[in-house]
């Protein structure tokens, strides 16, 4: 039976890497080469097979030794893999896996995609050949939200809040207007200046923010999106990246001084409007804050969670040097 083996960032086969992700059964541009090399410091992967499976490993380095962490922007990696003949083939690819991280990484820290939240819930099965590993933490469920895109607007629309609703028609008599940025330094400060100190992110974030922008902009697959009043002052912005049939909210903020135009609940409300029809699912990337959740929920999104996994290794052993 093929093996997971622990592959540099320097001798990963890159187009291997990039397709195994591209078709797995739970497909993210997250854990894209390309992406990675964004977000992160340093990243290397496991690999399974010839690339039937991938697993990317992202750490920094604190001197001799090395630290896993899930980098800014990337809100679920973990396992990539196509699909297995049935749910025990599943849990034996990811118990391989588990099982080569605790022995080769021995420390690590990764929120799983969303399609794992039913197999974690299996992972106590009698049936597997491989044994999970420990210590492992597996029970911190982090909540997210969706919108399916492929019904019509009048349908998706009918499914907002009534609280939604209002907000709608506030912002469209306020005359507000979109406008869509090419050059990322223009609405930089504007997301710096409503949501760096909420959002814990240092200016080094910010740049990260940046190249993120540049690269999916240059690959036709970024937007910047911004929510001007008629003054022409811009009240409302969101970065979108949209691939692999998901439109994903990377990033968005609203101006706190314009907040009875509803400028945020506009810009969503024209993006559905502009893609509804088509084959792609919409993700909020959140929330676990309830007013943000609210928000979301607010447009008939559902929730879609994924899981925290983390080893519980404590002191020196949450360090590594594979």
């Amino acid at each position: 039976m093929s093996q997971f083996r622990y592959i540099r960032n320097s001798e990963i086969n890159r187009l291997k890497w990039d397709r195994c992700i591209s078709v797995s059964i739970n497909k993210r541009v997250y854990a894209l080469s390309w992406y990675l090399d964004v977000v992160s410091e340093n990243w290397g992967g496991l690999v399974y097979g010839d690339y039937q499976a991938v697993f990317p490993i992202v750490y920094k380095k604190i001197g001799f030794f090395k630290k896993c962490y899930p980098p800014f922007f990337c809100q679920q990696l973990g396992l990539f893999y196509q699909k297995e003949e049935n749910d025990k083939g599943t849990l034996n690819l990811l118990a391989n896996c588990l099982n080569y991280l605790n022995q080769k990484i021995k420390s690590y820290e990764f929120c799983s995609t969303s399609e794992f939240m039913g197999v974690f819930s299996n992972i106590k099965s009698d049936n597997l050949e491989i044994t999970m590993p420990t210590p492992l933490s597996i029970n911190v469920t982090r909540k997210n939200l969706v919108l399916n895109l492929s019904l019509k607007y009048s349908e998706i629309a009918g499914s907002y809040s009534t609280n939604t609703i209002r907000n709608l028609k506030r912002a469209n008599k306020a005359s507000l207007f979109i406008k869509d940025y090419s050059n990322p330094q223009d609405v930089l400060y504007f997301f710096k200046k409503n949501i760096e100190k909420i959002a814990n992110l240092k200016s080094k974030d910010f740049l990260m923010l940046s190249d993120l922008m540049d690269s999916s902009m240059e690959k036709g697959i970024g937007k910047i999106i911004g929510v001007l009043n008629p003054d022409k002052m811009l009240i409302a912005c969101a970065f979108i990246i949209s691939h692999l049939k998901r439109d994903i909210l990377i990033y968005n903020t609203a101006d706190k001084s314009y907040k009875e135009c509803h400028g945020m609940t506009y810009l969503i409300d024209f993006y559905i409007r502009n893609n509804a029809e088509s084959d792609r699912v919409l993700d909020f990337e959140g929330s676990n804050l309830p007013g943000v959740y609210r928000f979301y929920h607010g447009f008939g999104a559902i929730e879609n969670n994924y899981l925290l996994i983390k080893s519980k290794h404590p002191g020196l052993f949450r360090y590594t040097s594979f």
